[in-house]
């Protein structure tokens, strides 16, 4: 007995539109495999992750104007650890360095001109690790690029501060 030959798929690029028309038709012909309780719903945001939310986003856009030399380090360090401010000092100087000499040798304009459009934030979402550790991710569109910033805020003598950051 013979068994059929396996089917060949082949990726293929769709345009959006015809990607909901499929997906639509899926939905009718399976109702019951897509629904809207299929996912595990976010629990509400207690009013101190909504304010570290809010702290994390602005900070992030200051973050990211530091590295557009934009902002001067020293503006953010009531809220960051001396140890991750210097982390920060660090990457700035790296990137200010690398884009000044990316501009000079493909003789662009400079990067760090005031025309540069501001970051802005997409999303933010904190959870509280203990009674004294927060930790925070933002999503923020800068330019042509979309980076997440990771935040690790601890209480600190009555204050919120960052400890640890991460920039993808």
């Amino acid at each position: 007995m013979n068994s059929p030959a396996p089917r060949e798929h082949k990726p293929y690029a769709v345009s959006a539109e015809h990607y909901m028309l499929l997906r639509q038709s899926f939905k009718q012909a399976n109702p019951s495999v897509i629904t809207p309780s299929s996912g595990i719903p976010l629990e509400e945001a207690s009013s101190l992750c909504q304010s570290v939310e809010t702290m994390c986003s602005g900070l992030s856009i200051a973050v990211l104007e530091i590295f557009a030399g934009k902002r001067g380090a020293q503006q953010i360090a009531k809220w960051f650890s001396s140890e991750c401010l210097m982390k920060i000092k660090r990457r700035a100087d790296l990137t200010r360095r690398v884009l000044i000499a990316k501009a000079q040798n493909e003789h662009q304009h400079n990067p760090f001109t005031q025309d540069l459009t501001r970051p802005k934030v997409r999303r933010a979402h904190a959870q509280q690790i203990n009674e004294s550790t927060i930790e925070a991710c933002v999503i923020v569109e800068d330019g042509y690029r979309v980076r997440a910033l990771a935040f690790r805020v601890q209480k600190i003598r009555a204050m919120w501060k960052v400890v640890e950051i991460e920039i993808a």
